[in-house]
């Protein structure tokens, strides 16, 4: 089993391979101070993408979504064409995602 300290060596070493994943131009500076309300909305936000076909069924995939993680009140918005925003009631909810 690695260490620790090896660990950290392999993941720096694994981050250094994929080079730059975004552009200078996709970084966006914001204030220091976000509304406490943005703050409270991002606690209870998951964003993720289909690494699979992205023109999946959107309805089949909300309900299959919520079957497997057990929510019913989770809000799943299609941001754009296999990225999804999941919004629960509850901060505690997003760690069963």
């Amino acid at each position: 089993m690695e260490s620790k300290e090896e660990n950290q060596i392999h993941i720096t070493a694994l981050c250094k391979s994929l080079g730059h994943v975004w552009l200078e131009d996709d970084v966006v500076a914001i204030r220091e101070e976000a509304p406490t309300n943005k703050l409270i909305e991002c606690k209870h936000t998951l964003f993720g993408k289909l690494l699979s076909k992205p023109n999946v069924n959107f309805h089949a995939f909300c309900n299959t979504m919520k079957k497997a993680w057990k929510l019913e009140s989770v809000e799943v918005s299609q941001k754009e064409l296999g990225f999804f925003s999941f919004v629960s009631e509850y901060e505690v909810d997003k760690e069963q995602y």
